[in-house]
Formats: C-alpha cells, structure tokens, sequence
C-alpha cells in the first residue's frame, strides 16, 4: 500500500484496486477475495470495458494509513465523478451510497461524490481499507481525483464540483424551458404578420437541448428515479435521440437564421436522416450495443452540416446576408472554440476531471442567438411603431391632407388626362388600317385596347413595290403612358431595322437583333422590354408560291393553316432550346433563329398578342390556344376578315361579359392567288 498525503488531505488515486464479482456477492466475500489487480488511468475512464460479463459488477478496493494530523477529526472521502451507481464502505461500514441498482439502475451521473466518515471509524494506527461497489452502466468512470479530507473541505470541493458539472446545466435549462415557451409564443401570435421561422426553430432548438443536457444534470432531479424508468431508456432519449434532434435543429436554425428556403424534397431527406438514427437507437437492447453503435448512427447526423454549411458559404458571397453571415459565425464561436479546448485538453493532455466546456460554449452560444432574436424583434417592433406614429400624425392632419392631396391629383389627372390623350392620337396614327389586300394575300386585324385608350401593342405591314414585304406585330410590357411611349419608340426603330433589310439583305436574325440593341440603348433606363414577331415575305411566284420567313422574340407562337395537309401548327423553331430571349433587357442572352416556310393558295398565318389566349371567363378558365385552332379550322374556307370576326365571335362568348385584362391584336392572314388582286383604287 502506498499513498500520497499532506495534512490537509491523502491522494488515493494510485492504491485503487478493482475485481469483478457477480451481482449478488456480499461485502464479506469481496473482503476475503485475493484477485484484486491495479486499476490504471486508462480503466478507470471505461469501468464497462472491464467486465467479462456485462451483468458483473466492480467493486474497487484502497488501502491506507491515517496521518497524524487527522487522526482525531471527522473526515470524508471525495471523489470528483464516479458516474455509476456505487455503495461505499469503509472499514466494513456502509459510509453513502448514489444512484440505484439494476434492476431499477440509475445512475449518478456528474455530481461529486462526497462520503462523510465519522473519527470513531478511523483505524488511527494500523490499516483503513475502502470498498466501492459499482455497477459501471454503459458510460462507467471514476474520476483520478479521489481522497480523504477533513470534512468541511471535501464538502466544498465537492458542491463545487457539483455546481460545475451539474448545477449549472440544472440552471441553463430551466432557462431554456423559460425561452422555449416564449419564442413558441412568439412565433404562434406573429407568425401572420411576418417570416419568423427561426423563431420556432431557436424555441424547438431550445427544447431538444434540454433533452440532451438531462444526464448532466439527472443527479439533481431525485424524483426521476422514482419514477422506475430504464436507464437504457432514458439514456436512449437523451444522450442519444437528444443529441441527433438538437443537431437537426441547430442545422435548420442556421438555414433559417440566414433567411434561405429549402424545397420540400429536401426537407423530407433530411427528416429521413433524422429518423433513421432515432428508429435504430430506438430498438438497440443492451448497453454494450449502443456504445458500440453510437459512432455509426452518429455519421447520419453529422450528414445535416451538408445541408447548412454550403449556405454559410452562400451567404458570404451574397451583398445583402453578409452581416447576418458574420453574425452566425459569431454566435458559434463560443462552441467552435470550446469543442478546440475540449479536444486539446482531453485528448492532449489526458486531462479528465474538468468539466466539459462545449456544454458551456453551448449555453453562450444560445444566449447569444438569444440576444440576435430579441434585437431582430425590436427592430419590427421599432419599424411597427414607427409606421404607427406616422399614421397617427397623418390621420391628425388628414382634412388638410385630402385637400392638398385632391388638388395634387386634380392637376395630375388634367396632365395624364392630355398626355393619354397625345399618345393615344400619335397610336392611331401609326397603326395600319384593319383590312388590306395585296397581291396573293388579304390581312385582317384586330386592335383592343385594355385601358386608357393607350396600347402597349404595335403591328405593322411592309411593302415593297406594292408587294407585301413583311408583317410585325410586338407587345411592350405594362400599359398606359408608359407602355404607350414604348411603342412610339419601338415603331420607328423596328420599321427602320426592317426595311433597311430588304435593301441590304441582313439576316432575319440579324435584323431582331438590330432592334434589341437599339431598343436598349434608346429606351436609356427604362425598364420596359417586349416580346415581338417578325415575318419577311417574299414575292408571290407564278405558281402561286411564296416564301416566308419568320422569327420570334419570346412571343407566342403564331399559328399556320397549310391547306395542303388541312392541318394547323404553331411556327416554332425545330429546335425549341436554341430559341430564346426577349427585345429590351440589357445583359440577357438571345437567341432568334429563323423559321422558313413555303406557303401555298388558302394557307392561313393567325398572328396575336397574349392578351387572346390569357384572356379568362368567369371561372377563371383561360381561353388557350386549343380554341383558337379549331375556331381558325373551323372557318378556313372564309375570307380573312370573316376569320377574324369568328375568332372575336368566339371570345365575346367564351368570356361572357367578363372583361379582358390586357391589350389583344389580332392580325389574319390569308393566301390568295395573284389573280384574284384587285388594287384598291
């Protein structure tokens, strides 16, 4: 027997001795038993990995001799940790016991350990020997800080280890219950009002961290053990089940925190990856297996980082999440860098009696998110009552308000009242009359305008010698003024573009993108575009033939009626993907290949804006482009002008008094032969 010892205290750590015994060995037996062997530093870290059988226990034997200065006070034995369920005597006699026994086992967690030892049981001149009995459980140690002291200085070493082991996490998680309520609260009254999901995220991450501290601190909750739960279980549900749920919500509050969404797809994967840990732990039987199967279940936890920790990087490279970025990096730093301290003073320097400062890195952590939320609050709370005192003082000035405001209004409805009207006047000079007739074709058209007498709709016809060169139809995003304007300056630039093409032979493609640049570059910071066509018509042959070209701007398809195959088509690109982009959007990429097609007599071309086939009825049903074929199919036979009015027909009835909600032009386009031209006089 050997031990270190000062007058203040006898260090036991290098006489601990252990045997393994079964259950139901008495004290006498253990007493006689000759098979005690050294326990080492590394053992007493894993008492489980001891046993042969796992239903053994341990029991741990010191021996020592009392010195002088203590022969005659009132001592105690102090041990920093023993967690397990153990029964100490000494000389025989049983001095404390923590936690409970199988079949009820329980254990005692990371309280200290503090055994008071009366002078009357001190062997003052020969011998003192301690037995522990220990039921190691799956996460057994003993602490290497173990000795006899007076009584009064063991007791305060071991409250204060208590408190820092345990109490402490006690604390933080009935403040935890407090901010789980809360922000549930929070989120249920607002949620109506504004996005707060890292509102209830933070509460759940709250809740399930509580769950995860509870063995921590379980030792200072003595009801638990009251209650006959398996330890396996509860061990299971917090350890365990706790530790994977608080991971999944500390990677959504992340994702949360920095304002980004995730599909539903994703979401159902990463709940998969939650539960499929929680089900195996669920059905694991023994202790020994979920030690050894916690490395393995664990990696389909730390799967979520995959899921946050690209956003981080998003984030970063995004102007407007940079702060927040920065602000989320900050609130992690407490855990990041205690999990650093953890590793290097564990596994560097092999030191294992002080507390786990991740557990604190954590807390701070919470706190801090805590205090982000409460100023993210205040800040829609000092918006709110910023609004609401500037709607108090405009309700306390409204009557001067309303007359102001209604001279205000009076003088702007006279200057857009003759700024509607100049546009309107400048539109109906430049828009085509409705029926025209060359040779070997007849063009009906249609023009109604949504509002203000003002179109954001332009068509036109090009002629050449008397021939038609070309029809364009285009439609400029949004109404009124504006979109009025638009077409006043996109008239002159696509009439300019096209006819100069038929002199110096440009491309089709060419030509549209001819317009796109100079729409940009005139239309300065306007932030109009449009959608547009472009036919090129060729002379009529002596065969009666005639060959189109056509090419499309993000427009909808034109139709054509080949009265060869009595069949009708959109005009689209035969390959779809290389046709793409719009006129008047600076940086977008644009593609407008050319269409050609060879018509024949009695073929028919059906030219229109969206405004047609986006028109709905009462029951919000849109009219579509089905419709229109078999009302253009059904009426081939006509003249360009009775297809025109069947197809207006059609959409007076089909909306059945319900009004339009954009501009619709109609253009029809019929093939005839030269023959049947008679020139206009």
């Amino acid at each position: 027997m050997s031990c270190k010892s000062n007058t203040s205290r006898i260090e036991l750590k290098d006489t601990l001795l252990f045997c393994e015994t079964s259950p139901y060995a008495s004290l006498h037996e253990v007493q006689r038993n000759k098979d005690f062997i050294k326990l080492t530093e590394e053992a007493a870290e894993n008492l489980q990995s001891l046993l042969v059988n796992e239903k053994n226990y341990i029991w741990i034997k010191s021996t020592f001799t009392i010195d002088k200065s203590l022969k005659y006070k009132d001592l105690a034995l102090y041990i920093a940790f023993l967690r397990s369920a153990d029964e100490v005597y000494f000389n025989g006699n049983l001095i404390g016991t923590y936690g409970d026994f199988p079949p009820n086992e329980f254990s005692a967690g990371f309280k200290a350990h503090y055994y008071p030892i009366h002078k009357d049981l001190i062997n003052k001149e020969g011998e003192n020997t301690i037995l522990i009995k220990v039921w190691p459980g799956p996460l057994g140690a003993i602490s290497d800080q173990i000795y006899i002291a007076q009584q009064k200085d063991a007791y305060i070493a071991s409250e204060f280890k208590t408190f820092t082991n345990s109490k402490v996490n006690l604390i933080f998680s009935g403040a935890m219950i407090l901010v789980f309520i809360l922000y549930f609260i929070m989120h249920m009254g607002l949620k109506k009002f504004f996005d707060n999901v890292e509102y209830i995220v933070f509460s759940l991450l709250n809740l399930f961290t509580l769950l995860f501290l509870f063995p921590f601190y379980s030792a200072e909750v003595p009801w638990i053990q009251g209650l006959g739960i398996n330890y396996l279980t509860i061990l299971k549900a917090t350890v365990c089940m706790g530790a994977f749920i608080t991971i999944y919500f500390a990677n959504s509050f992340i994702i949360a925190f920095l304002k980004f969404k995730i599909s539903k797809h994703l979401l159902e994967f990463r709940l998969i990856l939650l539960a499929l840990p929680v089900f195996i732990t669920y059905f694991i039987p023994t202790y020994k297996m979920l030690i050894d199967f916690i490395p393995f279940i664990s990696a389909f936890v730390l799967l979520q980082f995959c899921f946050s920790i690209p956003k981080i990087f998003v984030a970063f490279k995004t102007p407007e999440k940079k702060t927040i970025a920065r602000q989320l990096l900050g609130g992690f730093a407490p855990v990041i860098l205690s999990i650093i301290i953890d590793v290097i003073i564990r596994l560097g320097f092999k030191i294992k009696n002080l507390p786990y400062f991740t557990l604190y890195g954590w807390q701070i952590t919470i706190i801090i998110f805590l205090c982000y939320l409460v100023v993210r609050f205040n800040n829609a709370y000092s918006k709110n009552a910023l609004l609401k005192t500037k709607l108090e003082e405009f309700n306390a000035n409204l009557e001067e308000i309303v007359t102001i405001r209604t001279k205000e209004l009076s003088d702007t409805n006279f200057v857009l009242t003759r700024g509607l009207e100049a546009v309107a006047n400048v539109q109906k000079n430049f828009i085509p009359s409705f029926e025209a007739n060359f040779p070997g074709w007849e063009i009906a058209s249609k023009y109604s305008i949504f509002t203000d007498n003002v179109s954001g709709d332009i068509y036109d016809y090009y002629t050449k010698n008397s021939n038609l060169a070309g029809i364009s139809i285009f439609d400029v995003s949004g109404h009124g003024i504006p979109a009025g304007l638009m077409t006043i300056l996109a008239k002159g630039i696509i009439s300019q573009h096209f006819m100069n093409s038929l002199d110096n032979k440009d491309s089709l493609t060419k030509v549209m993108n001819k317009i796109n640049e100079s729409y940009i570059q005139e239309k300065v910071n306007v932030e109009n575009y449009m959608t547009g066509l472009l036919f090129r018509i060729a002379p009529v042959s002596r065969k009666n033939t005639c060959d189109i070209e056509i090419v499309n701007a993000g427009h909808p398809h034109p139709l054509y009626f080949d009265a060869k195959s009595n069949e009708i088509t959109e005009i689209v690109y035969k390959h779809p993907d290389e046709q793409y982009g719009m006129i008047g959007i600076e940086g977008l990429g644009v593609s407008f290949p050319v269409t050609q097609i060879k018509s024949n007599v009695n073929d028919i071309f059906v030219l229109f804006t969206d405004g047609l086939i986006e028109a709905v009825d009462t029951t919000k049903e849109q009219y579509g482009i089905e419709r229109l074929k078999k009302v253009i199919k059904a009426n081939k036979n006509g003249s360009a002008k009775s297809i025109l009015e069947a197809i207006n027909k059609s959409l007076t009835t089909f909306l059945d008094g319900e009004p339009f909600h954009d501009d619709i032009t109609i253009i029809v386009a019929k093939r005839k032969a030269t023959g049947d031209y008679i020139e206009e006089i």
